[in-house]
Order: C-alpha cells, then structure tokens, then sequence
C-alpha cells in the first residue's frame, strides 16, 4: 500500500483530494494543513508520494520539497496559478507533476501513476548508489591490505587493463602460474572469483562515467571493456540493481 501526504491549509479541498484518491486505489493517507507540518511528516513518515498545494498561501511548497528531497518520494504540486517561471522551478526541483485546478480525477489518477514511477526510480537510483559505495569498498580495499603479492599483481593487472579484454589465462603468461592456482588463491583473498571482480570493478567505473556526465551507453560500456551492449545491461543489472535505463533517468534528474 502506497503512503500519501498530502499538505494543504483549506481543510475543505484537503478531505475533497483525500475523497477522489479513496476512489482510486487502496492508499494511506496522511495530512499537513502547512509545509512546514508537512516537512515535519516528510521526515517522520517517508511517505511514497507528497502531493501539495503551491497558491499563494504555500509559496514556500517548492522550498519544502527541496529541503525534504532526499526521502525519495513521488511529488505533485496542484495549483490556480499559471505561471512558466513556477512550472519552470518546480521541474528543477524534480516535481513528477504539475496540476492546475480545478483537478478532475483522470488527471489525478494520471498524477498518481508518474508519481508512483518517480518514486520506484529515486527507491532504485539511492539503492543503486549504496550499492556503489558497498562495491567500491568491496573493490578496493584488498587493493590496500592484501599481503599476498601474488594477488595484488592480479588486482593491479585489472585496474590498469579493465578497458580492455581480460581472462584468467592472460594472467598466468604474465605473472607465470597455473590458472587453477590463480583463480583458487584470488578467491582465498578477496571471497570473490576473478570474473566476478573483474566486472564488479567494470561496473563501478561504468557508474563513475555516468556520474561524470558521460551519455552514450555504448561508449560507456566500451571504455569499461564490454563490448556487447546486450551483456554490458545485464551485468550493469546484476550488480547495480537497477537498468541502465532507470539510472541514466536519475542521473539526468
């Protein structure tokens, strides 16, 4: 069941909104009669989408967005006031939409929807990035403090080489031992096999690119040594949870 805040100082317009989302779904509801309750409910009870009135008595609705946009929730302002520069801030401050009364229900359920998909993308771009972080750290410590050469050579190969196409065997000409042993002693040190490593290591380059505003998946991919993109999207899948697709939107946001 989705969780919906909805702030609004006219106690009449807020139950008549609360009536026609009751007739759209099974949804839980919750009030703010001000942004800055509404800031305070933000806070305390994550709702999955905010919907507020911006008239002139919330000005400072966009404010309150800004200042709570880190709970990953689907946001919807509704308002009379027709103005560019408004419709302009609200899409910087990343609004899944924007209304004009009066609101009839096919809008709202419309509203509804996008702010649902917001709201499922943002829970996806910040897993995505804890997930960044957990495989950065997972990559780069034994990197620092493994005390077996012979694996940090290895770790040392892959992070100068990931651009390129690498297997185990190419490690056994260059550092001299069986792929059997090299494969069995990487694994002892960092719990992970080789490949595995290998494309978490992709990954979080491929991540760092995106985040550097690089655009065009195929270059991405390429310069992070897949050179199929069909594989690129699945691995980027597995170890991102979240496609290419879904992250390159938040990116953007």
């Amino acid at each position: 069941m989705f969780k919906i805040l909805i702030v609004e100082n006219n106690e009449y317009h807020r139950k008549n909104l609360m009536s026609m989302i009751d007739e759209l779904g099974n949804f839980m509801m919750v009030e703010a009669g001000d942004t800055d309750e509404g800031i305070e409910k933000i806070r305390k009870m994550k709702p999955d989408i905010v919907i507020s009135d911006i008239d002139r008595s919330l000005q400072n609705g966009l404010e309150m967005f800004e200042k709570t946009k880190e709970y990953s929730y689907g946001a919807i302002i509704i308002t009379s006031i027709q103005s560019f520069e408004l419709i302009q801030k609200a899409l910087q401050t990343g609004i899944s939409d924007y209304l004009l009364k009066p609101v009839s229900q096919k809008q709202l359920k419309t509203a509804l929807e996008r702010a649902i998909l917001q709201h499922r993308q943002l829970l996806c771009y910040k897993r995505t990035l804890e997930k960044t972080v957990t495989l950065e750290k997972h990559i780069q410590e034994p990197m620092f403090h493994t005390k077996d050469l012979l694996v940090e050579k290895m770790l040392i190969y892959i992070h100068d080489n990931y651009m390129h196409k690498i297997v185990l065997n190419d490690l056994t000409e260059e550092l001299h031992y069986s792929q059997t042993l090299l494969n069995k002693r990487f694994k002892k040190v960092t719990s992970m096999t080789f490949c595995d490593y290998l494309n978490r290591y992709r990954i979080t380059k491929a991540i760092e690119m995106m985040k550097e505003g690089q655009k065009y998946i195929y270059d991405i991919a390429a310069g992070c040594g897949f050179h199929e993109y069909k594989y690129f999207s699945v691995v980027f899948k597995k170890y991102a949870h979240c496609s290419l697709k879904e992250f390159m939107q938040q990116i953007e946001n």
